[in-house]
C-alpha cells in the first residue's frame, strides 16, 4: 500500500544472528548501475589482463555493495554478509573488483547484466510494526530491479528479483508471499 497506515518494515540486513544490523539507517537508500558502467568495465579489465586499480574502475562499481567489498567506503559493510548480487570472477566469495568482479541480477551467469540495475535491501526487526501490529519474524529482503533499453515491448518493462532469507531464530511454518503493485503508467 501506500504506507498511510504504517510501515513493518526498515532499511538494511540482518546478522547471521538474527538481530539488527547496526548502522541499518545507512542502507536507507538505493544503489543504481548502468550496463554501460559495466561493459567499459569488462572491456577495460580485457585490456590490462584481467586487473585494474581502483582509480580505473567507475564509482558504481567501486561501491557496490557486494559482499566484504574493501574499497566500499560509505560505511562499514557487515562481515561475511551476502549483499548486493555481483560475478564473483575468482569464485572466492567476496566482492573485489579489481580481481574482476562486478554487479550482476543474477549471480549464477555472468552475463545478467541490464542496461540498468538498482539493489537495496530491508528488513522486519528493525521498525515498529504499524502497519500489521504483528510480531517480527526475522525477515531480510534483498531486491534488485534492472530494466533494458530497447525498440520493442521490453523496453517498457522492469524486472524484479527478491532473495527473500529467514534470519530469525523460531521456525516458519505454511508461509505465504505476495506482492502488491500498483504501476502508472503514462
Amino acid at each position: 500500500t501506500y504506507r498511510y497506515a504504517g510501515t513493518d518494515y526498515g532499511a538494511g540486513p540482518i546478522t547471521n544472528a538474527g538481530e539488527e544490523t547496526a548502522g541499518c539507517n545507512d542502507f536507507n537508500r538505493f544503489w543504481k548501475i548502468d550496463g554501460s558502467d559495466i561493459r567499459s568495465f569488462k572491456a577495460d579489465l580485457t585490456d590490462n589482463n584481467g586487473s585494474l586499480s581502483p582509480s580505473q574502475i567507475a564509482e558504481s562499481i567501486l561501491q557496490w555493495p557486494g559482499k566484504n567489498n574493501p574499497h566500499f567506503n560509505s560505511f562499514t559493510l557487515p562481515n561475511n554478509h551476502n549483499l548486493a548480487p555481483f560475478w564473483d570472477a575468482n569464485n572466492d566469495g567476496n566482492y573485489d573488483p579489481t580481481t574482476g568482479d562486478y554487479p550482476v541480477f543474477d549471480e549464477d551467469n555472468s552475463c545478467a547484466i541490464a542496461d540498468q540495475m538498482i539493489w537495496w535491501i530491508f528488513n522486519d526487526i528493525g521498525n515498529i510494526h504499524t502497519q500489521s501490529s504483528g510480531e517480527a519474524i526475522g525477515i531480510e529482503v534483498s531486491t534488485v530491479a534492472y530494466a533494458f533499453a530497447t525498440n520493442d515491448a521490453l523496453n517498457d518493462a522492469t524486472f524484479y528479483r527478491y532473495q527473500i532469507r529467514h534470519r530469525g531464530t523460531a521456525p516458519i511454518h505454511n508461509f505465504h508471499i505476495g506482492q502488491w503493485v500498483d504501476p502508472d503508467l503514462g
